[in-house]
């Protein structure tokens, strides 16, 4: 007969020593903010009251708080974008391919912004970062024509 209570400490013992080896138990969701300080490299075409744009951005981007990895406190990365969009007299709106690029894979990501404010949408990656959906919202702090300073804040899942 199976001694229920002993097979119940037996299955605790190999989770526990599974966790021991790798360390954690890996989360299917969360949430992290990061700080972005990005620098745009963009050239332009004016076509009456439109002003056209397309270009690089990229920069550093640090973890600023997280509910745990793979997006770590304290984690850096490089993110790259290649970024197009348009300036008229009713605001500004832009949409970019991304990459962030850390010691842990890469995480895909596409942009869009209108106005002020804008979301991105994570699309999975390599390394710790396969598997991963999720958005986040940002709203960037013009420093100068071409640099900002963002701080963004997301949730993902697998």
């Amino acid at each position: 007969m199976i001694d229920v209570r002993r097979m119940a400490a037996l299955l605790a013992a190999a989770v526990g020593l599974t966790v021991a080896a790798n360390g954690s138990i890996a989360a299917e969701s969360g949430s992290f903010s990061m700080m972005a300080v990005l620098n745009a490299s963009y050239e332009s075409l004016q076509q009456n009251d439109v002003t056209a744009f397309a270009g690089p951005v990229a920069g550093p981007v640090a973890i600023t708080k997280s509910t745990g990895d793979p997006f770590s406190v304290g984690s850096k990365g490089e993110v790259q974008c290649l970024a197009y969009g348009k300036l008229t007299a009713n605001g500004i709106s832009v949409e970019a391919v991304c990459s962030y690029s850390s010691d842990q894979g890469d995480l895909h990501m596409a942009n869009k912004r209108t106005g002020t404010t804008g979301t991105i949408t994570l699309l999975g990656g390599t390394g710790s970062y396969e598997g991963i959906s999720g958005a986040c919202e940002y709203t960037p702090i013009l420093v100068s024509t071409t640099a900002s300073a963002t701080p963004v804040d997301c949730t993902w899942e697998r």
